[in-house]
This record gives C-alpha cells, structure tokens and sequence, in this order.
C-alpha cells in the first residue's frame, strides 16, 4: 500500500490532479461531432501532459483535430491558490512546453480564465466546453 499524500506523485499540485480525473472521466463530451461510424472511432484526440514551470506544476491538455491543436495548461498559481488556465492553439508533435505556453501569456498573472481554489467541475467543464466550441467551429468551416 502507498500513503494518500503520496499517491500519483508526479509532481503536479492536487488541483490540476483533480482537474485531470474529471477530464479522463469526461473527454469523449467534446469529441462526440467527430465520431467515425465506419472506423468506431473519434476523429479527434485529447491528449495530456506534464507542465512544469518552477513551483507552478500542473497539466497541458490538447485536442488535436484535422490538423488543428487547441492546449490548455492548468496550474495552481505559485503566489496564490488560485488555478489557472492559459489556452492557445499550436499544433505540436509533443506536449507543448513552458516556452509555448509563456509566448500566450503577457506576463506571469495573464491567464485565459482564473478560478477559485477548488473549483475543479468548473475548470473541467470550461476546457470541455471550450474544445467542444474548437470541434465545432472547424466542422463548421468545413462544411
């Protein structure tokens, strides 16, 4: 057995953690436009991946999609317990970096959307809402 604190110890903070399991329970939401019949697959993907900026640790989460990648980093801002989401699009081979994320951001208190501390489900259904808009939005420039 392994202690609770020390669980999943991958060194994001325990509010991007939570973000990440409420995310896994629900990605298919925003894929469900680019649902494949003949191959019983989605079109889309939904990835994630480790950020680490110093004391900021937490989670970049991307859909990728018909040559289109919309990411988000979540993190628990290092000078509050406030959790933070920088979203921007750049297609990438890996998870996108601390560099990638900096270069959307004026400076270290620019984010896209801010939260509480504990406001899990509301982060979580921001970003799903938000890749959801993404999908919807390249099916409809081609249609």
């Amino acid at each position: 057995m392994v202690k609770v604190e020390d669980y999943l110890n991958d060194g994001a903070n325990w509010q991007a953690q939570a973000v990440l399991a409420y995310l896994k329970s629900q990605y298919s939401y925003p894929l469900q436009g680019t649902w494949n019949n003949e191959l019983r697959c989605y079109k889309a993907d939904f990835y994630v991946g480790r950020y680490e900026n110093c004391r900021e640790q937490g989670y970049v989460f991307s859909v990728r999609y018909m040559g289109e990648q919309r990411n988000y980093a979540v993190y628990e801002h290092r000078n509050s317990d406030v959790l933070c989401v920088v979203v921007f699009d750049r297609l990438t081979i890996n998870t996108p970096s601390l560099d990638d994320v900096i270069a959307n951001m004026k400076n270290k208190y620019d984010t896209t959307k801010k939260f509480k501390c504990g406001e899990i489900l509301s982060c979580g259904a921001y970003i799903l809402e938000d890749a959801k808009n993404f999908i919807d939005t390249i099916n409809d420039l081609n249609d």
